[in-house]
Parts: C-alpha cells; structure tokens; sequence
C-alpha cells in the first residue's frame, strides 16, 4: 500500500514539475529568452537595446548566437556600479543591456528594443514605436515586447 501511494506521488510530482510548473512559473524559468535572441538576430539593426530587468541577459545573446570569445572580449563593456554586481555586462557588439529610460525613450528606428508589458506601457513616446512581435509565455501572458521607432517621425 505504502509503495503505490508513493508511487502515486512521485508519478504526480513529475507530472506537475515537467507540464504545470513551467507553464505557471515561466517568469522563473527565464523564458522568452531563446526567441528574443532569435528575432533580434533576423533583423538588420544598428543596435538592440534589452532590458536587464530578467537579470543577466547578455548571457542567453552569448549562448543562442554562438558568440565568437575574441569579438565578445574586443566589444564588451562592464558595468561601473558596485550596486549592480549582478549585472556585470554593460553591452557587447550591437547589443546594450544598460539602464535605459522607458519612459522618456526617444524612438530611433536603427534600433531593436526589447522591453517588458510594463516598460512599454510606460513609453512616453509609444505611438511613435512599431512593435515587431511580442513574446508570449505559456500561459499566453505577454512576456517580452521587441519595438522599434517609425521611420521618419519627428517629436516636439
């Protein structure tokens, strides 16, 4: 008796860690990461501007692009701040993961940025940002917003 009850468990626990879990806490799991790369990648920019709020993201862009070492060691910038210790990597190549202000952004339209549901309902500016997809998280929440500014679009 004792051994089917366990069994039972462990069959539950299994089945819970591998099909609700991740679909209920892919915020932990990080999440949304493999397609950002995969999108910024595809576009023909100047600059990709991704927020940190997800901590360290410059290390999915080193993985999913297969980054070379000595480009990566040529172009990268470290952060300056003993606050951030977390976040060590400033930018590298095209890509700036530094402190960015969503709310007075002045869209440029040679750049990529990649922000969240909340960062770009704070933009400022957003009717003059084209989104270029957003990332969804399993459970059909929004994840990720990838925008760029309009072309030829002055502000005041």
């Amino acid at each position: 008796m004792a051994v089917s009850v366990y069994v039972g468990e462990c069959y539950r626990y299994i089945g819970y860690y591998f099909n609700e879990y991740p679909k209920r806490y892919a915020i932990d799991w990080q999440y949304g990461m493999k397609e950002m790369v995969a999108v910024s990648d595809s576009k023909d920019l100047f600059s990709v501007f991704v927020t940190d709020v997800r901590s360290q993201p410059y290390i999915f862009f080193l993985y999913n692009l297969r980054y070379p070492l000595p480009k990566f060691l040529a172009t990268v910038e470290y952060n300056q701040t003993g606050s951030r210790s977390y976040s060590l990597v400033r930018s590298f190549g095209k890509y700036q993961f530094a402190d960015w202000d969503p709310i007075e952004a002045v869209p440029d339209d040679t750049t990529l940025y990649v922000v969240t549901p909340s960062q770009y309902s704070g933009l400022k500016n957003r009717l003059f940002f084209d989104r270029v997809d957003v990332i969804q998280f399993p459970n059909n929440l929004d994840a990720f917003y990838l925008v760029t500014g309009r072309k030829e679009v002055e502000l005041d």
